[in-house]
């Protein structure tokens, strides 16, 4: 490996990038550098004068690639979210535990994304209620949607969920916003981000959030149309050896949350 460094030689300014290194000895002015650590790596250092002889330059002869026919090929990587519902898949328990978040929108997409962001904060550093509440304006700020959800509401919706899997499931553990990747036998890689891991004393719960208005009359077409990015999860994990005690689909907006069960036989 070879590292070169095109300096001035006079002294570097205080606002240099070289300063940010704040380790003076890293300028090599000899054959050998010696390290804080006592070891030494071979340098060497060269002035060059401006008005030294310059080399005429090569005449200019592009090489241009080779035109290929244009192939059609299947994509290696697969979202979970693409994943299309199993036929093994069913509705299990159907629990209600909050209250619906008031919209002052339909673009749900970017309401999502924000409301996702205040409930992942909420689990990995809980705050203080007026802290947390400043917090989820910056987030929903930050998405373009906070004239369009309210941040205490935000949090309260957060809170009361991460308060029900408390007390419904004791978990020891909880982790949002898991990086997933799985290599599939055909050939395919599935590769996503699991909103919400919880770990059991019997194994780990997959729960997706999901921001649809609807109404809760809707809540189990709904998680069954989400099925299969449950089963993408659930396999994943299975196959990296963790048990999984159950897969939900969370109703962020309208404050429920919907258990989706796979026939045992279906991997």
């Amino acid at each position: 490996d070879r590292l070169v460094f095109a300096l001035s030689d006079a002294k570097p300014r205080e606002d240099a990038w070289l300063q940010s290194f704040v380790q003076d000895f890293a300028i090599p002015d000899a054959d050998e550098l010696t390290l804080p650590n006592g070891k030494t790596i071979p340098t060497r250092s060269e002035t060059i004068g401006a008005n030294g002889e310059r080399r005429t330059p090569r005449p200019y002869r592009p090489s241009w690639f080779l035109p290929r026919a244009r192939g059609d090929h299947e994509r290696k990587f697969v979202a979970p979210s693409s994943a299309p519902p199993p036929a093994s898949a069913s509705i299990g328990e159907v629990i209600e535990f909050g209250e619906r978040l008031k919209l002052r929108s339909n673009e749900m997409a970017d309401v999502g994304n924000g409301l996702h962001a205040v409930v992942a904060a909420e689990f990995v550093n809980p705050l203080a209620l007026s802290d947390s509440v400043e917090r989820a304006r910056r987030i929903l700020g930050g998405h373009g949607v906070s004239e369009l959800l309210d941040a205490a509401e935000s949090v309260q919706t957060a809170q009361a969920f991460r308060d029900f899997l408390q007390q419904r499931f004791d978990p020891t553990r909880i982790n949002v916003e898991v990086p997933l990747r799985h290599e599939l036998d055909d050939g395919h890689s599935v590769r996503g981000f699991v909103d919400l891991l919880a770990q059991t004393d019997d194994g780990w719960l997959i729960i997706d959030h999901k921001s649809s208005p609807q109404r809760k009359s809707t809540w189990k077409d709904e998680a069954l149309k989400r099925s299969g990015q449950l089963m993408a999860y659930r396999d994943a994990l299975a196959a990296a050896g963790y048990a999984v005690a159950g897969c939900y689909i969370h109703f962020a907006v309208t404050g429920g949350l919907v258990e989706v069960r796979f026939d045992a036989a279906q991997r």
